[in-house]
């Protein structure tokens, strides 16, 4: 890591950064070390160096603490001498086992899955109980769409006409924008803070995660997005009927630019020195959302039936939970591995 020593640890790697952390423990020179899967992001030239810092530590009288859902005995060779035993913590209960915690085929004991109805029920418990305690996730792209809307009418004037018929493309692209911007952290504070490990050593599925997520965002985003519409729609001269079509569509159309942004939010944390070039090939794939979007509104003001676009966001929304979900969690796993 010489060549790294100027770089700043966030733009590391995440195999530097775990032998950044190995380097620190070497130095700190403690008896004791906590550890959560170390052998993430390691190869096997990392795993060797863990395999020799670890033997050192523990010979010279040291203990080592270890988190894994991993057999650290079967990873890392020369272990076996010093290995007392795994705590296995289940149903709210722990448990000391001593020897080394395989199944018979001397493979680590899979994790008991979680029923998906099970997993889902207890992701949407979370994800709201974290939205009542810090509801700025579904505020912020509700405060940047009002920001945006009401800038608009001061650079465009006070010409009635114009306002009503640039009002469509307006809410819909700045609706776009706000679920763009906030899909970024998504699933990276869970991913860095270790949770998506925890939820996968615990059994619970990544699609059910990814499915409750963005059901708890459509409700909040979504909700939020179409309310504040609502009401600033009255600046942009839209009759009553009009406004009702708007929040209609935007509240139809929410669930797909949620779905979306969940799955290109996962595909950044692969690409984290790329984050934006995922966005700019994203955006593409947003634009059918915004043209059946628009039409709403455009089917209304020229006196035409706005059943037909809101049927195809309604469909788009459907298809969006029952396959981007399955699609996002494939990218978690990568992101994990």
């Amino acid at each position: 890591l010489a060549h790294k020593a100027r770089v700043v640890t966030s733009r590391l790697a995440h195999g530097q950064r775990a032998r950044v952390g190995l380097c620190i423990l070497q130095a700190a020179q403690a008896r004791v070390w906590l550890m959560d899967e170390p052998v993430n992001a390691l190869g096997s030239e990392g795993i060797a160096l863990l395999g020799r810092l670890l033997q050192a530590h523990l010979a010279a009288g040291g203990v080592a603490v270890v988190a894994t859902h991993q057999s650290l005995p079967g990873l890392v060779a020369g272990l076996d001498p010093f290995f007392q035993g795994t705590v296995r913590i289940g149903g709210g209960l722990a448990a000391f086992e001593t020897g080394s915690a395989r199944s018979d085929n001397g493979k680590p004991s899979p994790a008991q899955s979680v029923r998906p109805t099970v997993g889902l029920a207890w992701v949407l418990q979370r994800e709201w109980r974290l939205f009542s305690v810090a509801p700025r996730a579904a505020v912020w792209p509700a405060v940047f769409h009002a920001m945006v809307l009401c800038l608009f009418p001061i650079g465009l004037g006070a010409d009635v006409n114009l306002l009503v018929r640039v009002a469509a493309g307006l809410f819909w692209v700045s609706c776009l924008l706000a679920c763009v911007l906030s899909a970024a952290p998504a699933f990276e504070s869970d991913y860095n803070e270790g949770v998506l490990s925890q939820l996968v050593a615990a059994g619970v599925s990544l699609p059910a995660l990814s499915l409750g997520k963005t059901l708890v965002a459509w409700l909040t985003q979504g909700g939020a997005l179409a309310l504040v519409s609502g009401v600033l729609a009255l600046q942009y001269r839209l009759p009553a009927v009009e406004v009702g079509f708007l929040m209609i569509s935007l509240a139809l159309g929410a669930g797909v630019l949620v779905h979306l942004s969940a799955f290109f939010g996962a595909m950044t944390l692969m690409a984290r020195q790329s984050s934006m070039l995922v966005y700019l090939l994203a955006l593409p794939l947003f634009v059918p959302v915004l043209g059946f979007g628009t039409s709403v509104l455009i089917a209304g003001q020229g006196g035409q039936d706005p059943f037909w676009p809101m049927a195809v966001l309604g469909g788009l929304s459907v298809l969006s939970c029952m396959a981007l979900p399955w699609l996002t969690a494939q990218l978690l796993g990568l992101a994990m591995e």
